[in-house]
């Protein structure tokens, strides 16, 4: 089943996307700077909001569906310095990576 929502959940999330998050997402992302980890990455959406302050960025999603149009995303080149992210497998629950890696 997560298949079918990564194929659909852009097509889904349009409506929000326009008239609540379109104009969210770069307010929020704007001040991120540094080492970033993005926890529930999904789709991706927010990789084109990130800018050249990001020195690098750690991109987690447990759906390995959602992970792949994420990564056709990055491809794509619809981020500022997609050579600094890396894009893992990864649950908020059980974050690979030691206190204070992140800064």
């Amino acid at each position: 089943m997560s298949w079918l929502l990564a194929k659909v959940y852009g097509f889904l999330m349009r409506g929000v996307e326009r008239e609540h998050l379109e104009g969210w997402r770069p307010e929020v992302l704007a001040e991120a700077a540094g080492e970033v980890l993005e926890i529930g990455v999904g789709t991706g959406a927010n990789f084109p909001y990130y800018g050249i302050a990001v020195t690098r960025l750690v991109a987690l999603e447990p759906s390995d569906e959602m992970r792949e149009v994420a990564r056709r995303r990055l491809e794509r080149g619809l981020l500022a310095a997609p050579e600094n992210t890396k894009l893992r497998k990864g649950f908020a629950e059980r974050l690979p990576y030691e206190d204070g890696s992140f800064a």
